[in-house]
């Protein structure tokens, strides 16, 4: 069977529906599927971040701390990687990290996107 990228292109973005759809186990499973099955998808870093943010959102930690090491870690140059910085930044500072949060927090407001904005706000708002 030949894979073309519409085809990975179609799974990721069936994938994101069932998030958007609020079908979380199933925005589970499948954005899983497609990291396992596409190993080259120009959207794995973006399924392992909305992996993030359903765990984080669930209240599973440390789920979301793994799904974000893995952005930053394995796709540090894609766009998710300073919001991954800076979504794992804030889960450390409520699991009382404050030394890890606060370097993912500046390394994060360092950059010019949303997530530099947020990341300047927090620490200013948190007081770090």
């Amino acid at each position: 069977v030949i894979i073309t990228p519409e085809d990975i292109e179609a799974d990721y973005l069936a994938s994101s529906k069932l998030l958007k759809d609020r079908d979380f186990d199933g925005a589970i499973a499948a954005f899983k599927n497609h990291i396992l099955n596409y190993e080259q998808s120009p959207y794995s870093a973006n399924a392992h971040y909305w992996l993030g943010e359903i765990y984080e959102f669930r209240g599973e930690a440390e789920l979301a701390v793994e799904s974000f090491v893995i952005v930053i870690n394995d796709y540090s140059d894609h766009n998710k990687a300073m919001d991954a910085r800076y979504k794992l930044g804030k889960l450390y500072h409520k699991q009382g990290d404050v030394e890890r949060a606060v370097a993912l927090l500046q390394e994060a407001a360092q950059s010019n996107g949303g997530a530099g904005a947020k990341a300047k706000a927090y620490l200013k708002t948190k007081g770090l």
